[in-house]
């Protein structure tokens, strides 16, 4: 076990998953490479292979902590033009989870799942092990979504400050 977040797109109450906005990865692959770039946290591709960088293209977002500080990969790939892979289970669809472990990429992960919320709307949601205002854990405070929010809108401007973790 360790320090995760997870995500998924499902159905709404008012019917079926909408079809992915058209232009809802080309906008979050951009707001990626605008985050990674103010971050100022070291990162690789998603296998943290030493001396890469995250990977942000036409397939996907693959990214990780540079070694040694390297978990899970933080994977998004674009569904653009392709047959959707993810489960077909009624109510749930397209899913993925990420062990941080409250690594330095953390705050690229959270923020990168914050514009996601932004670009893929309502049917996107996102649950998490950290709090959205923080924790304090054997007396030390784990910034955790304030870090992420901050740079968020830093970076992008005011945004809501509505809490959009789901409780798993």
């Amino acid at each position: 076990m360790g320090y995760s977040h997870y995500w998924y797109r499902i159905e709404t109450p008012t019917g079926p998953l909408p079809p992915e906005p058209a232009d809802a990865y080309a906008r979050l692959a951009a707001d990626t490479h605008t985050i990674v770039d103010a971050a100022a946290v070291e990162l690789a591709d998603g296998a943290a292979t030493p001396g890469s960088r995250a990977v942000i293209d036409d397939d996907g977002i693959w990214l990780n902590s540079a070694p040694p500080l390297d978990v899970e990969t933080f994977a998004w790939p674009s569904q653009a033009g392709r047959e959707p892979w993810w489960t077909t289970r009624p109510g749930e669809r397209w899913w993925d989870a990420c062990k941080t472990n409250r690594q330095p990429y953390d705050l690229v992960v959270c923020a990168v799942l914050i514009r996601a919320g932004t670009h893929y709307g309502p049917s996107l949601q996102v649950s998490s092990d950290g709090a959205w205002d923080g924790s304090t854990i054997d007396g030390r405070f784990w910034p955790e979504w304030t870090a992420a929010r901050r740079l968020v809108v830093d970076l992008f401007g005011p945004t809501a400050d509505t809490n959009p973790l789901v409780t798993p």
